[in-house]
């Protein structure tokens, strides 16, 4: 692979070192544990737990090895301009790679960080000096299902679960299009092997030509990436996952908002529900490589396109509207995150957007407009598009 003008080659074992650390995956049999995976857990960064203290810092190391590589490959050594301008190329569409939308995803949190570190100490917001490494995230699970299609036939659909992007109303539904009579969970797609079904399904209609077997479809739904995160705070608050992350400040307060958001750019909380939506692109292709990503925000119109690129002309029915808890109960999160992000003309939303800014691009949502008006984080957005 070409390299950029002017860059050192470096020995093939430290490439090999770095890509078999952002490659492994710990849930995969047979293969040593030399990578940390996500995990579910949101803590105080000041009061590390023992056993993940150890694990943050083998994910710094991760990033610093990542850093110190120069002519390893163009990804590695990338510009930023290189990086926005095929970020979205490498993480969605035909020329997805999971690999190299992993390491472009990485190399624009460093080019993103000073920008965050300098908003974040004109609010006496605490980050770390380096930004933590952005981990695969194969936790959310999903579902395969054999829908019979309306006026005939049937279609394959295989779903990955992205949170809080109408996830439980996306698997009732197709529970009930493929007429389980059951509560559908992320579970069935480890349990049913879904992965490896998929892989062979996928090479059974590569291997015919028209008629032959349908086309299964491996899709998704993601969601604006600022209302995605104060949901997914909302969510984690009301489930009570937060009330002890640090010693008197209480969930519904500003303070609590923003101790919540320091300990996520430490990368000392995990929990799926506002992590970054690209994390779920770096897995393998028969989990990360998807045939259709919809938006919540056109919920109606993608779900129909579903069934019609899985098979089912006539769409799929919308049966049921399921409720999470946070629904109906909030303590007051909500407002408490928003409140927060609007302090200082909006200066933690734009550090919100510049955490998130790999989500905006992939996925194509137009930045909110404190953070448009921001000349540096708008010119890099901008040139990507």
């Amino acid at each position: 692979m070409a390299r950029l003008p002017g860059a050192r080659a470096m020995p093939s074992i430290t490439m090999l070192t770095l890509a078999a650390g952002l490659r492994y995956d710990p849930l995969d049999e047979g293969r040593s544990t030399m990578r940390l995976p996500t995990g579910p857990g949101c803590w105080d960064h000041n009061v590390p737990r023992p056993g993940d203290a150890a694990d943050f810092q083998r994910s710094m190391r991760a990033f610093e090895l990542e850093g110190s590589l120069a002519g390893v490959s163009l990804e590695m050594n990338a510009s930023m301009e290189y990086t926005v301008k095929n970020l979205r190329r490498r993480c969605v569409g035909g020329d997805w790679n999971g690999l190299k939308c992993h390491i472009l995803t990485q190399r624009m949190r460093f080019f993103a960080w000073d920008h965050v570190r300098k908003l974040a100490q004109e609010g006496d917001f605490e980050v770390p000096k380096q930004p933590p490494l952005i981990k695969r995230f194969r936790r959310g699970g999903g579902l395969g299902v054999d829908v019979p299609c309306i006026g005939g036939g049937h279609g394959e659909f295989y779903y990955r679960h992205i949170y809080k992007c109408a996830g439980l109303a996306i698997k009732e539904n197709l529970a009930a299009n493929a007429q389980l009579g059951q509560y559908a969970v992320d579970t069935d797609w480890g349990e049913s092997q879904r992965c490896k079904e998929l892989v062979h399904r996928r090479e059974m209609y590569a291997a015919h030509k028209s008629p032959g077997p349908r086309k299964p479809l491996l899709f998704t739904f993601v969601r604006n990436p600022i209302t995605k995160f104060v949901a997914g705070y909302k969510e984690i608050a009301s489930r009570g996952l937060l009330d002890d992350m640090r010693n008197g400040v209480k969930v519904g307060s500003t303070r609590h908002a923003e101790k919540f958001l320091e300990n996520v750019v430490h990368g000392t909380c995990d929990n799926g529900h506002v992590l970054l939506q690209v994390q779920n692109l770096f897995a393998k292709e028969c989990e990360s490589h998807f045939d259709f990503i919809g938006k919540l925000e056109k919920l109606e119109e993608d779900w129909k396109q579903v069934g019609v690129e899985g098979g089912c002309p006539g769409g799929l029915k919308w049966r049921t509207q399921p409720e999470h808890v946070s629904d109906v109960e909030d303590p007051g999160a909500e407002e408490a995150m928003q409140n927060f992000l609007a302090r200082g003309h909006h200066r933690f939303l734009k550090v919100l957007c510049w955490w998130m800014l790999p989500d905006f691009i992939v996925f194509d949502y137009e930045l909110p407009e404190p953070c448009a008006k921001d000349q540096h984080l708008n010119s890099v957005y901008t040139s990507g598009r």
